[in-house]
C-alpha cells in the first residue's frame, strides 16, 4: 500500500552525500606527515587504520580535540614521531575545498530543486569547517538552513539535530524529505523525527523501497504527482 505525503523542503547529509574527500584519507595523512618527516607511515596502513578508528568512533562530538585523538590512533606507534603541530596541520588541510570532492549529481539536483522553489538544507555531523566548505564550493545560496552538529551539540542519529532544522525550515516534519547516505544517522535518526527519508546508495545494482542511487532522482519523486512523495508506509 502507497502512503502519499506532500514534500515542501529536502534535507541533505553533507559527507558521502553531497561531498566526499578528493583523494583516499590515508593518502592525505601520509602526504602531510611526510611534510613532518615522518616517512614510515604507509597511505595503505593509514587508510585501513583510519577506517577501523571511524568504525569504532563511538561518541565523536566532531572538536578538534576528538579529531586529533582519532588522529593519533590512526597513526598509532608512529604518532610519537609526529610534533603536535601535525595534528592542527592536518585539520587545516581538510579546511580546504581542494580537499574534497563535490560529486557530481549535486549541482544539477539542487538547480532542479531551486528552479521549483523548494526550500533545502544541511543537516550533518560536521565541525565548523563545514560552512567554509560549502561557501566554497558555492553551495550556500542553495540552502535556507544548515545544521552542523558542532553548533547544536547534538550528533545525527538524534532526532534533536532534525527537529531543530525542522523548527529553522517552519514546516511539519512530516512534509520534510531528508536524503543522506547513513542508515542509521540519516534514514533511522530522521525517521525518528518525523521526517520522510530517502537512503543514497551510490553504485547500488538493485534498489528497494525507499533507496535511490542518485541524487539526481531527488526531484522526480518530489514532483510525483504534484509534489507528492510515494513510498511503501513502511519505509516513511
Amino acid at each position: 500500500m502507497l502512503d502519499t505525503k506532500p514534500i515542501r523542503a529536502v534535507t541533505f547529509d553533507a559527507g558521502g552525500t553531497l561531498l566526499r574527500p578528493a583523494q583516499p584519507v590515508g593518502e592525505i595523512y601520509a602526504r602531510v606527515a611526510r611534510e613532518f618527516g615522518l616517512q614510515a607511515a604507509s597511505a595503505a596502513e593509514l587508510e585501513e587504520n583510519f577506517a577501523r578508528e571511524w568504525r569504532q568512533k563511538g561518541e565523536f562530538d566532531y572538536s578538534q580535540e576528538a579529531w586529533f585523538a582519532l588522529v593519533r590512533r590512526t597513526f598509532g606507534a608512529h604518532a610519537d614521531r609526529l610534533p603536535e603541530a601535525f595534528y592542527p596541520a592536518l585539520y587545516e588541510e581538510f579546511a580546504h575545498v581542494e580537499a574534497w570532492h563535490l560529486f557530481e549529481d549535486v549541482l544539477p539536483t539542487l538547480d532542479e530543486l531551486a528552479s521549483h522553489g523548494i526550500p533545502m538544507g544541511v543537516i550533518s555531523n560536521w565541525d565548523n569547517r563545514l560552512r567554509p566548505l560549502l561557501s566554497a564550493f558555492k553551495l550556500t545560496g542553495f540552502f535556507d538552513v544548515i545544521v552542523p552538529s558542532c553548533e547544536v551539540a547534538f550528533n545525527k542519529p538524534s532526532p534533536v539535530i532534525f527537529e531543530i532544522a525542522v523548527r529553522q525550515l517552519g514546516l511539519p516534519p512530516e512534509q520534510i524529505l531528508h536524503v543522506g547516505d547513513h542508515y542509521l544517522e540519516d534514514v533511522e535518526g530522521a525517521r525518528s523525527a518525523g521526517l520522510q527519508t530517502l537512503h543514497l546508495v551510490r553504485g547500488a545494482l538493485h534498489k528497494t523501497a525507499g533507496q535511490i542511487t542518485s541524487l539526481l532522482e531527488v526531484p522526480t519523486v518530489v514532483e510525483l504527482a504534484g509534489g507528492h512523495l510515494l513510498l511503501s508506509s513502511e519505509n516513511t
